[in-house]
């Protein structure tokens, strides 16, 4: 047995092990009340999951004690929705690229705080509609409005507007696999009109940070190395 292959490798386990411990995996909190704090420097990644509603939105990062705009991260194209989607078939749709032109956008935060997520509507309902609620919302019909954070693994929602409910067409559910992300966003920008929450769903994960990355590159680096010198004595 080779110990000074076996003890270069563990310190470099050892090493990387430091690296990756002194990282937290979630450095941002979730709050009740749709907030949620994050630390100086933390970096967010947003993925634009789908939309639905017939107003163009802009999707937005906003500081929970002032109320104010800190950063857009989605803004629909107009009309806001993919031509050829409609009330009558799929509660307006608005997909990547058609709709938004990037899927993923990423924020770093400058200063420690607690903020919330905000959905406005220039071309409908000019008010903002702020994240209102955290917790667990497998169901959209169980979820309050008019906007939610989720940890859940999916999210289950109608894809039939309220115009084509009243006139008497069938429920059609749709269930969206949310398990990648640390969690993830659903918000109305217009709640008094049609009652749902879907207008826009975000995911949202935490970035690796450096250290972190690099710790796991030194260990599967070394595991390799060790791999290759035994195909190599075989």
């Amino acid at each position: 047995m080779n110990f000074n292959k076996i003890s270069i490798f563990a310190g470099l386990v050892a090493t990387s092990t430091l690296a990756l411990s002194a990282i937290p995996a979630n450095a941002y909190t979730l709050n009740p009340g749709g907030t949620f704090t994050v630390k100086a420097g933390e970096k967010l990644d947003f993925t634009f999951i789908e939309s639905h509603g017939m107003f163009r939105s802009d999707f937005g990062i906003y500081n929970a004690a002032s109320m104010t705009l800190v950063s857009n991260i989605f803004s629909e194209k107009t009309p806001g929705y993919d031509p050829g989607s409609n009330d009558a078939k799929n509660d307006w749709l608005g997909t990547c690229p058609t709709t938004v032109a990037s899927c993923n956008a990423w924020y770093t935060f400058a200063e420690a705080g607690t903020y919330k997520f905000g959905l406005t509507a220039p071309g409908g309902p000019t008010k903002t509609k702020f994240t209102e609620h955290t917790g667990e919302y497998d169901d959209a019909s169980t979820a309050p409005m008019p906007g939610i954070i989720s940890t859940a693994d999916e999210y289950t929602f109608n894809t039939i507007g309220p115009t084509a409910l009243a006139n008497g067409k069938s429920d059609k559910l749709k269930t969206i696999d949310t398990s990648k992300y640390g969690f993830f966003v659903a918000i109305n920008d217009s709640n008094k009109v049609d009652g749902d929450i879907q207008d826009m769903i975000v995911g949202v994960k935490k970035t690796p940070e450096p250290a972190t990355l690099g710790g796991l590159a030194l260990v599967g680096g070394a595991i390799a190395m060790i791999r290759r010198r035994k195909e190599n004595k075989a």
